[in-house]
């Protein structure tokens, strides 16, 4: 197995080797012998004809006349005429260029990568056949890596030359190496199949995108290739990525102790307004960004200057540098100085506010007065409870942690809620998109035990929970028929339809539900029912009310309780994880 690694590593990356094959494109390019100033004077003349009589007038368009008085302008001028009219005294220089083109082995397409003299090849180490993992080793770095292995046959054609040169466009537009598009190509018989080494990264979002594999930009190409063709893989990834990663790096220990533990010292706060509780809190959290993240800073920056600098780069304003002394340890300055020195997108929230860094440094002199005695300093008054709320309100909206009525909440990332109440063979079956729409019912749900004080329902919250479990089971219900349409009975078709909830779905819905085709959830609840004729399905009934405005209103809010709201979701969930039991 020949293997192409070029990308550096991306943090928190899972490796991927995309089978492709690799063309070489052997061109050449004819230079004539004009130089930058004869290319220059032709142009000029082509334009004009009577510069070509005027070697003063040439000069001064050339900017050589009074420039430099050791240059003969006269002179230098009359022998580039000389040879612009004597094109058979320029010599013909030739230079052979050789490329690469990357086509990869899963449908086909070019890939919009050009390279020149690419040669180096690293071959594997070993690996787990079963897993389809590649053990191998670059630069002294070792990595393991996820093999995508092309299809049998394969069916693969070769290049067209529209594809290359759809190819070159794509390079030129991205990359600062240019190739020319008037190239004389020709795309030869001869490949070699080869695997490029790509690193796949899971977004805030929770959508996956992958490296092009030469220089660690994104590729929406393989992303869409991966989307279409590679959806096992991408639940594995998944998979590994939210318990195998989380073990190995404590993950799960940054998203419980620690959060914990911010809950807890916020509480703390709310009760007493000690300063050192809220300080407690900000060092925890940015603990356990530090470390979620694997954030490191080089020796030689802990200068309070060159962290200074980074702070006002991110937007914050900055009065005195006390906060930027970094010693490494475990502590609020050294968690900051590598947040600040990564530019981590999570303190940039915070960056909202351009004075919560001076607001902090504060909070660290008050609790340092606190803890370990000494006086007030000229001009240092304490922190009023004003400033304090401010940074416990930036705190708890940023991480979405909150206290309440002496008692601590923790709303977490979404998909780790989801992987708390569903079965992990259920969470690697479902597709992106649903595992997308039922992390933000659940992310909702948290809001709700937040702030269930309020008189009514958000509309966001309340349309991401209906609209999600709406989407979920549209999806799910869908693949169960496809699966059991055999098993449907007209007759029993017409007996459903007679149920009062579902005698207004239309009859074209129904057909397209009855084919396995996409349809709505009312339909499929018919053909559904048909199949499970003494099932309850009073949950989707009562989805099918709440969605019936398509988004939701204040009306559909008024009428709906938390607590309705709260039971459905869970009621919905039993029925989605039974539906995936039985595709």
């Amino acid at each position: 197995m020949k293997i192409l690694s070029r990308e550096n590593h991306k943090q928190g990356s899972k490796h991927v080797l995309i089978p492709c094959y690799l063309y070489e494109i052997v061109t050449s390019k004819c230079y004539g012998g004009n130089n930058i100033l004869e290319e220059a004077v032709r142009k000029i003349i082509t334009i004009d004809s009577s510069y070509k009589n005027s070697t003063e007038r040439l000069a001064e368009i050339l900017g050589l006349k009074n420039n430099n008085d050791d240059i003969d302008y006269r002179a230098l001028l009359k022998s580039v005429l000389n040879r612009i009219d004597n094109p058979k005294t320029q010599a013909l220089r030739e230079e052979v260029v050789q490329y690469q083109i990357y086509q990869e082995r899963i449908s086909g397409e070019v890939l919009g990568i050009i390279t020149r003299d690419v040669d180096r090849f690293i071959e594997s180490s070993g690996g787990n056949k079963n897993k389809n993992e590649i053990l191998f080793e670059r630069g002294g770095r070792n990595f393991e890596a996820r093999v995508i292995y092309p299809p049998k046959p394969s069916g693969i054609s070769m290049p067209t030359l529209d594809q290359v040169f759809k190819a070159v466009a794509i390079h030129n537009k991205n990359n600062d190496f240019k190739v020319s598009e008037n190239l004389d190509l020709e795309v030869p018989k001869h490949k070699e199949g080869i695997y490029l080494h790509c690193q796949i990264v899971l977004d805030e979002n929770l959508k996956f995108n992958i490296t092009n594999g030469f220089n660690a930009a994104f590729s929406l190409q393989l992303e869409d290739i991966l989307s279409n063709h590679c959806r096992d893989l991408l639940r594995n990834l998944r998979a590994d990525n939210h318990i195998d990663e989380k073990q190995k790096n404590n993950y799960k220990r940054n998203y419980g102790d620690l959060r914990d533990e911010i809950a807890y010292n916020l509480q703390r706060f709310a009760k007493e307004n000690k300063c050192q509780y809220l300080y407690n809190a900000y060092e925890q959290y940015f603990a356990y960004l530090v470390q979620k993240n694997d954030y490191t800073i080089p020796c030689y920056l802990n200068d309070p200057k060159f962290i200074k600098d980074y702070a006002e780069q991110m937007g914050f304003t900055i009065k005195q540098t006390k906060l930027f002394i970094n010693d490494n340890g475990d502590n609020l300055k050294s968690y900051l100085a590598k947040l600040l020195f990564h530019n981590d997108a999570t303190l940039n929230k915070f960056a909202k506010k351009p004075e919560f860094l001076n607001l902090l440094s504060m909070l660290h002199n008050d609790r340092n007065i606190a803890l370990h005695g000494g006086g007030i300093k000229k001009n240092n008054k304490p922190m009023d409870i004003k400033e304090l709320n401010i940074l416990k309100e930036l705190l708890e909206s940023t991480s979405n942690i909150y206290t309440k009525k002496d008692k601590e909440t923790r709303s977490d990332n979404g998909i780790i809620l989801l992987e708390q109440e569903l079965p992990e063979k259920i969470v690697n079956r479902l597709s992106d998109d649903n595992i997308e729409a039922l992390v933000k019912t659940y992310e909702a749900l948290k809001a709700l035990e937040v702030c269930e004080d309020s008189k009514e329902l958000s509309l966001d919250e309340f349309g991401d929970i209906t609209q999600g479990l709406y989407k979920v089971c549209e999806n799910v219900m869908l693949q169960y028929i496809q699966i059991h349409k055999n098993s449907i009975k007209e007759m029993d078709i017409e007996k459903t339809r007679k149920t009062e909830w579902l005698s207004k779905v239309r009859e074209h819905h129904i057909k397209k539900a009855r084919q396995g085709e996409n349809a709505t959830l009312g339909a499929y609840a018919v053909i559904y029912l048909s199949i499970n004729q003494d099932e309850d399905l009073s949950y989707i009934k009562r989805l099918l009310e709440l969605r019936a405005h398509g988004n939701p209103t204040i009306g559909d809010i008024k009428k709906t309780s938390r607590d309705e709201l709260k039971k459905l979701h869970k009621s919905i969930i039993g029925f989605i994880t039974k539906i995936i039991y039985h595709i």
